[in-house]
C-alpha cells in the first residue's frame, strides 16, 4: 500500500469514528432518553381543525394562558384517554401530562396558578390498542412533549377540554 492510500484510509476511519461518536453524543445528551417503546411504535395520524396564528403577538393576544413548563413524565408513564362508542370506533382520544410550571408569563385575570403544582395539560395523542398490537395515534402527525424539554403553552379557555 502506497503512502497516499495510507493516509486516505486513516483520513476515512477518523472520519467515520468521528461521525459514529458524535452521533453517540448527540442521541445520549439529551435529560430523558426516550423508551424504546416510544421510538418503535407505529403512529397513526388523522386530519383535524385546529386554530392558526400567523404571528407571535397575534397567539398572544388570544391565549389566556401562556407559561413556560417542563413535562415531569416519559411519554409512556403519562395517562392515556380513549373513549369508544358502542361499536368499538374511537369517539376521542388525548393524553394528560403533568407539566412543571418553570415561569408564568400570562393567566387569566384573578387565576393564580401554583408553580409548585404540576399543570396538567391535554395532547393530542394517545396510544391504542387493537388486532396489530399497540399504536401511537394522533391528529395532524402531532409529536408528542419530551419529558424535562422545557416548552411555552398557550391555552384559550373557550378551546380548552374540561377533564
Amino acid at each position: 500500500m502506497t503512502f497516499n492510500k495510507k493516509i486516505k484510509l486513516g483520513i476515512s476511519v477518523l472520519a467515520v469514528g468521528g461521525l459514529i461518536a458524535s452521533g453517540s453524543l448527540f442521541f445520549t445528551s439529551t435529560n430523558a432518553s426516550p423508551k424504546f417503546s416510544e421510538l418503535n411504535t407505529p403512529k397513526i395520524s388523522l386530519e383535524a381543525s385546529y386554530i392558526e396564528y400567523g404571528t407571535a403577538d397575534e397567539l398572544d393576544s388570544n391565549a389566556e394562558l401562556i407559561v413556560i413548563g417542563t413535562p415531569l413524565q416519559g411519554f409512556d408513564d403519562r395517562q392515556h384517554i380513549v373513549t369508544s362508542f358502542d361499536d368499538g370506533t374511537i369517539q376521542d382520544f388525548y393524553t394528560l401530562t403533568n407539566v412543571k410550571i418553570d415561569k408564568v408569563i400570562k393567566s387569566p385575570e384573578g387565576v393564580a396558578l401554583n408553580a409548585e403544582e404540576p399543570l396538567s395539560i391535554v395532547e393530542p395523542i394517545s396510544y391504542i390498542k387493537d388486532a396489530g398490537g399497540k399504536k401511537k395515534i394522533a391528529y395532524e402527525d402531532y409529536t408528542e412533549l419530551k419529558q424535562n424539554e422545557k416548552k411555552y403553552y398557550f391555552s384559550q379557555e373557550k378551546y380548552t377540554r374540561t377533564v
